[in-house]
């Protein structure tokens, strides 16, 4: 299960939850498809996967992997919140590595990927950022 929302600005609003499994990549790659494609110029996409409280299966890695790699050149920032799995932590630092981008990052905690974040934001965008993953 997954959501893909845009609801201010540049912010491309990812959210992901167990089970994932090969046909929910597909589903997931159409829908990343059409919300950046009704968004115009750059992107900074963030990704909520603490809801993925299992390992995904390794098509789905692969799909990751391959989906970073052509990956939207509009997306100047992308970050990634994981949960406690250090399981999931290896698979998401394998897509990360494999997927070639110094301007994508994990974090283990909402505070740093909202300060990492700012930095590039808008006013508008990081409150947003601030509904969906609101401080502790």
């Amino acid at each position: 299960m997954f959501t893909i929302e845009n609801h201010a600005g540049r912010l491309f609003e990812m959210r992901f939850g167990s089970p994932f499994s090969a046909a929910d990549f597909q589903r997931f790659r159409e829908e990343h498809q059409a919300v950046a494609a009704r968004m115009e110029g750059d992107l900074v996409a963030v990704a909520d996967v603490r809801g993925a409280t299992r390992v995904f299966p390794p098509e789905v890695i692969d799909g990751f992997v391959e989906l970073m790699n052509i990956s939207d050149p509009r997306i100047v920032r992308s970050a990634y919140l994981i949960g406690d799995s250090e399981l999931f932590r290896l698979q998401a630092e394998r897509a990360r590595r494999e997927g070639g981008d110094a301007e994508r990052r994990i974090f283990r905690g909402p505070a740093a990927l909202r300060e990492w974040l700012h930095e590039i934001l808008t006013e508008e965008e990081f409150e947003r950022l601030l509904v969906f993953l609101p401080p502790e």
